[in-house]
């Protein structure tokens, strides 16, 4: 959406798509999700987060990952390649 939208009107929208929206997703209390999620998932894997469909690297659904990259050595990746 690129209309800007005042804080009063949050309640209006998230009515429009809630039901488009994944239960789980669906957070009441933020605190209560950071601690659930962060300081007792560790220790209690059920409390953790899950995956909710496909995953991203997951294209044609055949179940074959390629992970491969090319050969790029530490020094010469990203904002540290030599300029010339």
């Amino acid at each position: 959406m690129s209309r800007r939208r005042a804080y009063s009107d949050l309640g209006c929208a998230d009515a429009r798509i809630a039901q488009s929206v994944h239960p789980s997703l669906q957070v009441s209390n933020f605190a209560r999700w950071l601690v659930k999620t962060y300081l007792l998932a560790p220790w209690i894997p059920s409390m953790g987060t899950r995956q909710i469909g496909r995953a991203p690297f997951d294209i044609d659904g055949s179940g074959k990952v390629d992970l491969r990259t090319g050969a790029v050595e530490a020094l010469e990746a990203g904002a540290n390649v030599a300029r010339g």
